[in-house]
């Protein structure tokens, strides 16, 4: 049997929208991935300490964000950080992308805008921790979340660590 080119003998259509979603999973996985990687490699600036000391927040229409990092750190400790983004509407829902960019002496990295879907009174917080490079230069680093909500607004979190 011969089958015409781009049938499918016996079998469904291929399903597109499960290819899309596989595929999108797999894409905002591998995005949380280099946002860790980026602050693991790039991170030579943040702190070892497990109190939080420095926070800065915004907004962009009804969605609310903040990043915190400790005061300082020891190179060659390891740092925890932590981003909240939270929409404050009741009725409707947001859309937006969310970046992060690391600078500090010799650093200048930005991940790519992830997107995010924030449902009415929803919120999506994200911490972790890393190894801050027993080489690290000392000066201070600081992490700066963008969120771009589109019509609705746009803003900038940033928190500052030092390395002494």
């Amino acid at each position: 049997m011969t089958l015409a080119r781009g049938s499918r003998a016996g079998g469904a259509e291929p399903t597109y929208k499960a290819m899309f979603v596989n595929y999108r999973r797999f894409a905002m996985r591998r995005s949380m991935r280099l946002i860790a990687v980026l602050l693991v490699v790039g991170a030579v600036g943040f702190g070892a300490s497990a109190a939080f000391g420095t926070t800065g927040s915004s907004t962009a229409g009804s969605l609310s964000f903040s990043v915190t990092l400790p005061n300082s750190v020891t190179a060659g400790q390891y740092a925890v950080w932590n981003a909240n983004i939270s929409n404050g509407a009741q009725a409707s829902a947001l859309d937006a992308l969310v970046s992060f960019t690391l600078t500090g002496p010799g650093v200048n990295k930005t991940t790519m805008p992830l997107p995010f879907h924030f449902a009415p009174g929803k919120s999506i917080a994200r911490s972790g921790s890393f190894r801050v490079p027993v080489h690290a230069a000392a000066g201070d680093y600081t992490v700066t979340m963008n969120v771009n909500a589109g019509q609705a607004g746009s803003g900038q979190a940033s928190a500052t660590s030092t390395v002494g």
